[in-house]
């Protein structure tokens, strides 16, 4: 992949007939080009016209345990491993906007859970629970183009026990970055606690985001909903809960958000 800056506007048949060419054949008017297929170790760039090296941000700096890679050509696949010492709730967390790319994990018990790398989470993937219970031991995780599929993919899988600890009646502030990222955090409920989601602050339509919460065996008792205020009712099972602030990953970011998990006092 390559960025082009020129003084003088292209037109699409000079853009297209050099596009995969490596240096153009007629650099005029060229003020600057960026290759991104060979980062260094430290993230920088050749930038070619002055020869400088320049620092390549990413999406992803500010998150944990993201995959990142490409598919070169059709028919092409990535497959990694990973170990579970203790069995777990996971759920997949989709980083980047291509439909026609699946990711498949395959484990313990015959464990075999599939998500889509547009549709895997958030309002995509609908009112369906997305936590997924995984054993100790080891899993294969397979990155796979449907037909033709190539290009760039990248997601994580958030461990629901390592979770964000938060305190119920404070508020709490965090931003959605460029990839549309999902957040986890635990609180503590007593049998029979009712509880009051309160959205105080979105800084986009509240359906570019979805709230879920998750029980302590991994049961979703409400979502995906708006980034919007809820009423949970009297919830009869104690232990610790999860809340999932899940970000769509094919709208624009970033985003600012703030909310907070009240307890309703009984009448």
């Amino acid at each position: 992949d390559e960025v082009r800056v020129w003084s003088g506007a292209r037109t699409q048949g000079q853009i297209q007939a050099e596009m995969n060419a490596g240096a153009p054949s007629d650099a005029t008017g060229l003020v600057s080009r960026l290759s991104f297929d060979n980062l260094s170790a430290g993230h920088t760039t050749l930038e070619a016209v002055s020869g400088a090296a320049l620092l390549v941000r990413s999406d992803f700096d500010t998150l944990q345990g993201v995959v990142q890679d490409r598919l070169v050509q059709p028919g092409d696949q990535r497959v990694y491993t990973f170990t579970l010492d203790a069995a777990t709730n996971l759920v997949f967390d989709a980083l980047h906007n291509n439909d026609a790319m699946t990711v498949t994990i395959a484990g313990p018990d015959g464990i075999a859970v599939t998500r889509n790398m547009r549709n895997g989470d958030s309002r995509e993937f609908g009112n369906a629970n997305p936590v997924f219970r995984a054993e100790a031991g080891e899993y294969t995780l397979t990155v796979d183009g449907n037909g033709s599929a190539s290009g760039a993919f990248a997601f994580r899988i958030l461990d629901l026990g390592e979770a964000a600890p938060i305190a119920k009646n404070s508020a709490i502030a965090g931003t959605i970055y460029g990839a549309g990222e999902n957040y986890a955090y635990s609180f503590d409920v007593d049998p029979g606690e009712r509880l009051f989601i309160d959205a105080q602050a979105f800084g986009a339509g509240a359906d570019r985001a979805a709230f879920r919460l998750i029980d302590p065996f991994g049961r979703q008792i409400f979502g995906a909903s708006n980034f919007a205020d809820f009423d949970t009712g009297p919830l009869m099972l104690g232990g610790t809960y999860t809340l999932l602030v899940e970000g769509r990953v094919w709208r624009d970011w970033p985003i600012d958000y703030r909310f907070a998990v009240y307890t309703v006092p009984n009448a």
